[in-house]
């Protein structure tokens, strides 16, 4: 497997931002990515590329890093009913290519993802490449900045969802951090997250809180809040479906749990989000 470092020391300019559906099999162009560095993520479908000379199939789930400096080519149709998102950034000096996976993936100035990757939790995904394209296509300078921080905000929630077991106790509680995230809506207990790590309730509890800064339950409420935000951007979905991905008991509690973290509620600053577009 390759590894690549990703410089995210300062804000990156977001040179292009976009999603296609292909419905039916088309064969893609040459991609140059030149100057650029660029992230695909395919949520539905198959669609095979040549990174130089080296086939790369990419399936449902999986983030693809394109490096700058690489030739990466189509030669085959791709499957129907294709669903393709892509963000690119001006290429910095230290982005690169590396060994292998280092203890943290992220690391001073950098984060350290595998260039291929498969993500369950792809509802996330499209949210933020989703606001990322919205940003990037306004007039605003404020929208430009705000498109360069997700992107930087991206690349972090990409690494901590893919973190290396390196045996110890630092480690195997990012992975229940990440557990919790990609199950927030299952509310999660610390029977059942002491469990997967193999260690008493009462220890696994100690550890978390250690590691993260934080106990489960004011974790889970936190990661709740910034799931919320994320969605309440995104037309379609109404409160009760957030409250049920969420793994709120109904919309009602919810929205208590809202408007005592923000001071509104869920529909206000829906609204509020939605007069920005």
């Amino acid at each position: 497997m390759q590894y690549c470092d990703v410089y995210v020391g300062e804000l990156r300019t977001v040179a292009r931002a976009e999603s296609h559906f292909i419905r039916r099999g088309f064969v893609y162009p040459y991609i140059y990515p030149k100057k650029h560095l660029e992230i695909l993520y395919i949520s539905e479908g198959e669609w095979e590329i040549f990174e130089n000379e080296r086939p790369v199939l990419m399936g449902a789930g999986d983030v693809y890093v394109l490096l700058p400096g690489n030739n990466y080519r189509g030669e085959k149709r791709s499957s129907d009913n294709l669903l393709l998102s892509s963000v690119g950034v001006v290429s910095h000096v230290d982005d690169c290519l590396v060994e292998a996976f280092s203890k943290k993936s992220i690391s001073g100035k950098h984060v350290r993802l595998p260039v291929q990757m498969n993500i369950s939790d792809g509802k996330l995904l499209l949210t933020y490449f989703e606001r990322i394209q919205h940003y990037f296509h306004s007039e605003s300078l404020l929208d430009t900045v705000r498109a360069s921080a997700l992107f930087i905000e991206l690349l972090v929630e990409l690494a901590l969802m893919y973190e290396p077991d390196a045996g110890n106790s630092d480690v195997v509680m990012q992975k229940m951090r990440s557990m919790i995230e990609k199950n927030i809506g299952q509310n999660l207990t610390i029977n059942d997250l002491a469990g997967h790590a193999k260690m008493h309730p009462k220890t696994f509890e100690k550890k978390f809180k250690q590691a993260i800064g934080k106990s489960v339950h004011q974790y889970q409420m936190d990661h709740k809040l910034r799931r919320s935000l994320l969605l309440l951007e995104s037309p379609g979905l109404s409160i009760k479906d957030i409250a049920d991905t969420l793994g709120f008991y109904d919309q009602h509690h919810f929205r208590r749990f809202f408007m005592t973290r923000m001071g509104c509620s869920p529909k206000a600053y829906h609204k509020k989000q939605q007069s920005t577009y």
